[in-house]
This record gives structure tokens, sequence and C-alpha cells, in this order.
């Protein structure tokens, strides 16, 4: 989306560049410093001029902890060790800012595609710690005193629905409201999570539930009983004629262990 508005990227010193936009484009610091993907990623001039069709071959860390590359399996393990040379900033962490104080010498990070093959490392002792337990196989490890199951990151995660507004049928404004006005956030997530309430929270908004900003302001068109007949009304006005409409998900999500 940047691409498309950027006027020209240029750096003004070694510590400073500047980026001029043909238009104003308000999420602009969020693309700079979102805290999950897709966010900044910033790295010397020399692996940034590779090819963008071609893998990079060169791989650092991340200035607190160094990438091992001699130990790297790509798909299976990854580990990085604590970098001695690296002097943190002087105040407490704030997510991905402030100072970064590593406590571990050395983390491994094993990619486990199957969820159950990681349930089972985990009680053996094998893994430490799984980042995102299936909400399936839950249940199973709440049971075994060794293992301790919490929420690590209280605001949670966002699902997002993405319709591509630039090709048909969505490319018309009445198409998407009438998913609005059709979908039901409740059944996506028991179909997810189950019937335990503690893993999801139904508040639509445009912010986050528990952040300072979360209100269920303009959230409305998705509490009530679902309007069907409005949806199609709004279908049938967008010019819809029943074409296919291919719906793209991830089989699996990455779930790390360590």
């Amino acid at each position: 989306m940047i691409k498309t508005i950027e006027q020209e990227l240029i750096p003004t010193d070694d510590r400073t560049f500047r980026w001029v936009l043909k238009k104003p484009f308000p999420k602009m610091l969020l693309a700079l410093g979102k805290i999950t993907t897709p966010c900044c990623f910033v790295m010397p001039a020399r692996i940034a001029a590779t090819d963008p069709f071609k893998q990079i071959s060169e791989y650092v860390g991340s200035g607190p902890m160094r990438f091992v590359r001699s130990d790297w399996v790509p798909g299976s393990r990854s580990a990085f060790e604590r970098f001695a040379d690296y002097v943190p900033r002087p105040e407490d962490a704030s997510w991905m800012a402030g100072g970064k104080r590593i406590i571990a010498d050395r983390i491994e990070w094993i990619t486990m595609p199957d969820p159950a093959t990681v349930a089972a490392a985990l009680q053996r002792r094998e893994i430490d710690w799984w980042e995102k337990p299936v909400p399936d196989l839950l249940p199973m490890l709440r049971k075994n005193r060794s293992v301790v199951v919490d929420i690590r990151d209280r605001l949670g995660t966002i699902g997002i629905l993405a319709m591509n507004h630039l090709f048909p049928p969505f490319d018309d404004a009445r198409a998407r409201r009438a998913i609005l006005a059709a979908i039901t956030q409740d059944d996506y997530m028991h179909a997810f999570v189950g019937d335990d309430a503690s893993l999801w929270k139904p508040q639509p908004g445009f912010f986050t539930p528990g952040s300072p900003f979360f209100s269920e302001q303009g959230g409305e068109v998705l509490k009530g009983p679902r309007k069907l007949d409005v949806a199609k009304r709004l279908l049938s006005e967008s010019g819809y004629a029943g074409e296919p409409i291919v719906c793209m998900a991830a089989r699996t999500i990455r779930r790390g262990a360590t």
C-alpha cells in the first residue's frame, strides 16, 4: 500500500531518513512501529539490496541475541545465543521498545507442524514452552501437573476477514456490507476455541478489548440478530450474480516451541 503512494525514500544522514508520500496516509506510524506483522524491518544496506526474487543469504540476529547459523536446520530448528557485547538501553522494556535484558544464554526455536507431537514433547519435558497450543488440546494439558497453561498476552489476537476490494464482487461496498450483516462473530469463535469463554471476547469494536482506547462504538453492525434479508438485498444491488468466491485460509498456523 505504501509503495503505491510513495514519492521518495532517501537518507538524510547516518541516523535519519525522509519518507515523502504523494498523499496522506494516517496509518504510517502503525506501518513503521506495529508490534505484530507486518512491521518495519531494518537491515544493512548490503542485505536490503538483495534481489527481491531471491532469498537473503546472510543472517545475523536481533541485537541482544546472536543467530547461530551453524545450528540452523531450516523448517525445524533455529538457535540464538546471548550476544555478550550487547548493551541494553537503561530503561525498562516496553513491548518492542526499551531495554532488552536477556537472561537466557541460549534459546532454541523448534518448529513442529503437528500439534499432537508438540503436546507430547511438552509433557515429556523435551521442550520448555509452547507458544500457541491448539484449543482442542488445552483440557488435556491442564490435567498435567507438570504443565502450566496460561494466557501470555492479555490483549489477545484479532482474527481478520480480509476481502479483496480491488476486484468483484467486493470492489462494491454493498457486497462488503452484506458480509457484515450476515456474519456471526460468535460462530467463528465457538468453532475455533469452543465454549471456554475465558479464551475469547464477543466485543466488536475498532480497538482491542482491554486496551486504553477500546470502545464498542461503531461495532453495532456485528451485534444483535443477523439480517440475512438485508445481506441478500445488498448483494443484489451490488451486481453480484452468483460467481464463485474463493476463500483462502492457512491450513496451519506456525506454532513455536522452545
